[in-house]
């Protein structure tokens, strides 16, 4: 008898034991660090709340982890595309005459200089290994970077519910993509010449498809290409670079005709964007590979593959097909017309030609936060 009851009595206990442990497993700890973990959560979430693209919700299918946009938009299937025949060819940097090179070289030289700190921030972006504490450290050197990043934050655009006063927490919230537009709209802020003829309305436009451009060819040249996002999400940012400093190299006269806006450029200013945001990038002294693929990312609109250095070619088509989707998702700068891309490039990198294929809601989410980001920047500003 007495057996049974010690038994009875370990058997209470064990219960006992086994209960007080699971009600202390759903109970938060009250640790200083999980609580800001928790918070943290909550701000990341209510971040990934605000930035939810405004479109219709459509179920996704089984068999497809993302949805496209065809089924939401099925205007994309309209696009008009401009028919481009053999004899309209942009003009390439071989193409300028003597006179004209030393005349635009020139002016190139006499723009500011990339500061030290911006071109060493803009390598560190570049790179997926890149740790968040040395950018957060370097963002911290410049007050201006600084300031710029915690207003874009704490904007009513993001709505978070408490207020960003860490550098490096707002770094992760806006994410990479988004601090490298902040980065490259100062650059410019500081570097285009008073003399130009864009518009602010026209400014702001340029530096949103710029900044859509960027999250596409980061999506494009990760999930199809195998790529770095980070160094495509660069490479797509400064594809335009040149339009910023067209008007301030040479005199411009205005055109109106039917013709691709990249060879109305070169009536107009003696050259088009892409052979001067080349020279522009040389000056400063940024890396090959966004030179190049700044001087090249609209041949494959006009040129077969073979015209573009072999080390560049992945590069330019992944920017050049961005270059279209922003476009077709309506990010341009006017009514440009949108260039189609020769089916040679598809076939080369075994690529489908359909480009809804490539707009997935993932990509639709960064890029309403790309949006968002550049609201909130005007809007402190």
């Amino acid at each position: 008898m007495e057996i049974i009851i010690i038994m009875l009595s370990i058997i209470v206990v064990v219960l006992v034991m086994v209960f007080l442990f699971k009600n202390h497993k759903k109970t938060p700890s009250k640790h200083p660090s999980n609580l800001n973990r928790q918070n943290q959560k909550s701000i990341v979430n209510q971040s990934e709340r605000i930035i939810k693209i405004q479109v219709p919700h459509v179920a996704p299918d089984k068999n497809q982890s993302n949805i496209t946009y065809n089924k939401m938009h099925p205007s994309v299937r309209e696009t008009q595309y401009f028919n481009i025949t053999d004899h309209i060819l942009p003009a390439t940097l071989d193409d300028l005459n003597n006179e004209d090179k030393i005349i635009i070289e020139k002016k190139i030289s006499t723009l500011p200089k990339l500061p030290t700190t911006t071109i060493k921030l803009l390598g560190l972006l570049r790179n997926p290994e890149s740790n968040i504490n040395k950018i957060t450290s370097l963002v911290s050197t410049n007050p201006v970077f600084s300031g710029k990043i915690l207003q874009t934050v704490n904007s009513s655009y993001f709505n978070l519910p408490e207020k960003i006063t860490s550098v490096g927490r707002a770094i992760t919230l806006l994410g990479y993509n988004n601090v490298r537009a902040i980065v490259f709209r100062e650059t410019v802020d500081n570097t285009v010449p008073e003399k130009t003829n864009i518009e602010t309305d026209g400014y702001t436009k340029m530096w949103l498809h710029s900044a859509v451009v960027s999250v596409c060819s980061g999506h494009i040249g990760k999930t199809h290409f195998k790529l770095s996002e980070y160094e495509l999400a660069t490479i797509g940012l400064m594809h335009d670079i040149g339009k910023y400093f067209l008007s301030s190299l040479k005199d411009g006269i205005e055109i109106i005709s039917d013709i691709p806006s990249i060879i109305k450029e070169e009536h107009q200013y003696g050259i088009n964007h892409s052979v001067a945001g080349s020279l522009v990038a040389a000056n400063w002294k940024l890396p090959d590979t966004i030179i190049n693929c700044i001087e090249y990312h609209h041949y494959p609109s006009f040129f077969t593959p073979d015209k573009i250095p072999e080390q560049y070619g992945k590069q330019c088509f992944i920017v050049c097909l961005s270059d279209l989707l922003a476009h077709v998702l309506g990010y341009n700068v006017q009514s440009e017309q949108i260039l189609p891309i020769k089916d040679e490039y598809f076939k080369l990198y075994g690529i489908e030609k359909d480009i809804q294929t490539f707009i997935t809601d993932d990509l639709l989410k960064n890029i309403e936060k790309s949006n968002l980001t550049v609201k909130s920047y005007i809007d402190v500003i």
